[in-house]
């Protein structure tokens, strides 16, 4: 086995959150400035915690957040899921004996009230969230925190992720980063392995 630990992001790596997020965070500008912004162009908003985008947008930081949280909510139920094989490939890993567990930009309240809902937690004992660390991704605080919870080292870590804030929090933990392609907007982010479907985890973490 050429990984014990895999760890993953959430967003766009586990379920599939791209039009939920967008189309909140533009209803979320027009509400509070009159002015409509394309969801399409609003793809920076994937990587980093919540508050970074809202204060990159100029928007208030309190009623900005809180207003995108409700209608971020608000559109779980209907605009998301679990990508195909994801599950899967989490029980399958776990058979295999792997140790898993994610590193998420999301706070723990976010994490807890949005994912927790899918039913894969149980699968993913370990979760480092942003308000966990001393600092968010890109910063490798998040990675370094998930070793320093499980004892994992860097050669028996892989991390898989969707964005190239997930692959610089990677790689400055010095632990090997697998790009989501399945979920990822930028197909270039520097990766060891670039997968197409969840499935090809296994193959990876089984050295085949």
């Amino acid at each position: 086995m050429q990984y014990k630990h895999i760890v993953f992001d959430v967003d766009g790596t586990l379920i599939d959150t791209e039009r939920a997020a967008l189309e909140s965070l533009s209803d979320t500008i027009r509400e509070l400035t009159g002015e409509y912004r394309e969801p399409s162009t609003l793809g920076f908003a994937f990587g980093p915690p919540a508050h970074v985008t809202i204060e990159r947008l100029g928007l208030p930081l309190d009623k900005g957040l809180m207003m995108w949280y409700e209608k971020f909510g608000a559109a779980f139920a209907t605009d998301v899921e679990v990508y195909e094989g994801v599950r899967d490939l989490l029980e399958r890993l776990t058979a295999e004996g792997c140790s898993l567990g994610v590193v998420t930009s999301k706070v723990r309240f976010e994490y807890e009230e949005n994912f927790g809902p899918f039913g894969l937690c149980h699968l993913l004992p370990v979760a480092v969230c942003c308000d966990e660390c001393e600092a968010p991704k890109p910063s490798p605080a998040p990675m370094l925190r998930y070793m320093e919870l499980t004892g994992a080292t860097p050669a028996e870590t892989l991390f898989v992720g969707d964005t190239v804030f997930d692959a610089e929090c990677a790689h400055g933990a010095g632990v090997d980063f697998a790009l989501a392609v399945w979920g990822a907007q930028d197909k270039s982010v520097e990766a060891e392995y670039y997968p197409e479907t969840p499935s090809r985890i296994l193959d990876i973490v089984l050295g085949r």
